[in-house]
């Protein structure tokens, strides 16, 4: 059971401290990365704070003046199993360090790494590359994001540890009130607490189960097994009752790990078949159109053309006059040579039935 939040009992505090603090190094945590304004302060400096450092010790989350007094009590208990640091946008990286001294003892407060907006560190790709395990071109690195100061301060961690294994974004855990910060170092495998006073315990540890729910996940080798086809079959059809474990579906079967002998029969699957399939396509969908069709061809009313028009075309075509208005098409059935030959009627116009051929010479 957690502390209160607003707890002021000495004894409390040191409980929930030493909750916390094991909930930390239970997870597998190397390094801790804490915001200093608005985060270790209960007020933000804006990175422009002229006055003497001893004035800002009012607002450093301890004691019984503040909702919960966290870091003043939890960093000394981390110090002796993990590393430390404070990364900030802030420039002021002298008033920082002096603000550490005024709070902790030597020991504690030499040990923490400072990251600021200084020219003092810089971080390469190919470092930011090792630290997170994502390319580059995937990466944000300039320094309105959290994460060149946290990769920067786990190679410094790193190289003044005696451990062959470097610090990892997996080993790291960074503290932020700053909800745009905590979301871009999620995104590259930080394990991001968003600091609220009143809500920071139930925070931490629902990011820390998760984080240990993903190792357990990765760390549990999952065995492919392929059915065979006629398992696959099945498992689209309708299976017989009592049907062994391959039947399963070809996703569950491949993503599965291989189930022991006491566990819990696979539930059949019964697939109803898609009113889709059951559909005929008639053969009228898709009929081409004939090749021979009857098109209307407008003659210029030119005595000339028309004659010699009627001249070429007449041994094999059927030309009517009249005086009637066009209202219909008539088709006259099968000639000799078995072509058809439609007659169309139209007002004081000579009009010519043919095949496409003959169409294509008038043009």
């Amino acid at each position: 059971m957690i502390a209160g939040d607003n707890d002021e009992d000495p004894a409390s505090l040191k409980l929930l401290a030493d909750q916390v603090m094991r909930s930390l190094v239970s997870s597998g945590c190397r390094l801790v990365c804490v915001d200093f304004d608005s985060t270790f302060l209960r007020i933000h400096t804006n990175g422009s704070w002229s006055r003497p450092a001893a004035e800002l010790l009012p607002y450093v989350r301890c004691g019984a003046i503040i909702y919960f007094p966290l870091f003043v009590r939890l960093l000394p208990l981390l110090a002796a199993h993990v590393s430390l640091a404070v990364v900030t946008f802030s420039p002021q990286v002298p008033l920082i360090r002096e603000v550490l001294s005024l709070c902790f003892d030597p020991s504690v407060s030499e040990s923490i790494i400072v990251r600021g907006d200084v020219e003092g560190w810089t971080l390469s790709r190919d470092d930011a590359v090792q630290f997170t395990g994502i390319d580059s071109h995937h990466l944000v690195l300039h320094r309105r994001t959290k994460l060149p100061y946290v990769a920067s301060a786990a190679l410094e961690a790193s190289s003044s540890t005696s451990s062959a294994d470097p610090i990892r974004s997996h080993h790291t855990v960074l503290i932020d009130d700053c909800q745009d910060n905590v979301f871009l170092a999620s995104q590259c495998g930080i394990a991001a607490i968003h600091y609220d006073p009143t809500q920071f315990p139930q925070h931490m540890h629902a990011v820390l189960k998760r984080r240990k729910k993903r190792r357990r996940t990765s760390d549990t080798n999952l065995t492919l097994v392929l059915p065979s086809a006629s398992a696959l079959r099945r498992s689209i059809q309708s299976p017989v009752a009592g049907q062994p474990e391959a039947s399963s579906s070809f996703a569950t079967a491949v993503l599965s790990p291989v189930r022991s002998a006491d566990s819990h029969p696979a539930r059949l699957h019964f697939c109803t078949p898609s009113p889709v399939t059951k559909l005929r396509v008639t053969n009228s969908i898709g009929k081409p159109k004939p090749k021979r069709y009857t098109r209307p061809v407008k003659v210029v009313d030119d005595p000339v053309v028309s004659e010699q028009v009627v001249a070429d075309l007449k041994p094999c075509h059927t030309i009517t006059r009249t005086d009637a208005p066009c209202d219909k098409v008539q088709d006259t059935g099968d000639d000799d040579g078995g072509t058809t030959q439609d007659v169309v009627e139209i007002r004081s116009t000579d009009v010519i039935e043919s095949r496409p051929e003959s169409i294509s010479s008038i043009k």
